[in-house]
């Protein structure tokens, strides 16, 4: 019998913005993990998974739609380029996700 969870790798680029702050993955609002800078971590979703957020202290991100999101696949988290006046008022976290399949 197969294991319906997809596998995947989260990896977080290393950026100027909180490098040494841990990021939190939300997946449907449940803490899924933790990741520094420059680390990668394998993690199993669930079939059912829908979102993921990511969160540092109270900003957040929007949420990430995880339909498209297959076996094998890597998520890579980077900083968006941001301006000095944007970084101190910032109403969402600066990181975007990309899939590398």
């Amino acid at each position: 019998m197969s294991d319906p969870a997809r596998q995947i790798t989260i990896r977080r680029n290393k950026g100027f913005y909180a490098i040494f702050r841990k990021l939190v993955i939300r997946v449907d609002d449940a803490e899924l993990l933790r990741i520094k800078a420059g680390e990668a971590i394998a993690v199993k979703l669930t079939p059912d998974a829908k979102q993921l957020v990511m969160q540092m202290d109270w900003v957040q991100s929007e949420p990430f739609d995880l339909a498209d999101v297959g076996d094998g696949d890597t998520l890579v988290i980077s900083v968006m380029r941001r301006s000095l006046k944007e970084m101190r008022s910032l109403q969402t976290i600066p990181f975007r996700i990309a899939i590398e399949r």
